[in-house]
């Protein structure tokens, strides 16, 4: 679990050490738990990769993208008379799209600083 250890260690500064070591068990843990983040962060960057970073992803990426971001208005969009049913339809297109753009962050985040900065 994230930092058993640490937590362990942590928990029982707080309740046996001085007030001013709390800080730093804190720091610890706060470490260790990103450390932990970026690990699995990298680790599902590379599963989008691996899925994506070939033809048949690269094909599907399009045809998501044409789906989501690129279509019109659908006919509950045009339909809506109020502004909240205009809205909620926009949101379930937001929602739809943002698939597409998480997919699109872990593979650009994946890339060397270089290559995400010149859009390669």
């Amino acid at each position: 679990m994230l930092g058993d250890d640490i937590l362990a260690a942590a928990m029982k500064q707080i309740i046996e050490g001085p007030a001013d070591d709390i800080g730093e068990a804190a720091r610890q843990y706060n470490k260790r738990a990103l450390q932990i983040e970026e690990i699995d962060a990298e680790r599902q960057a590379a599963i989008v990769r691996r899925a994506l970073d070939n033809d048949a992803g690269r094909a599907f990426l399009v045809w998501l993208t044409k789906k989501t971001v690129f279509r019109g208005a659908s006919p509950a969009e045009q339909a809506a008379t109020t502004a909240e049913m205009f809205a909620i339809e926009k949101a379930k297109r937001e929602g739809q799209a943002s698939v597409l753009f998480l997919l699109l962050d872990v593979l650009a985040w994946e890339r060397p600083l270089g290559d995400r900065a010149s859009g390669e």
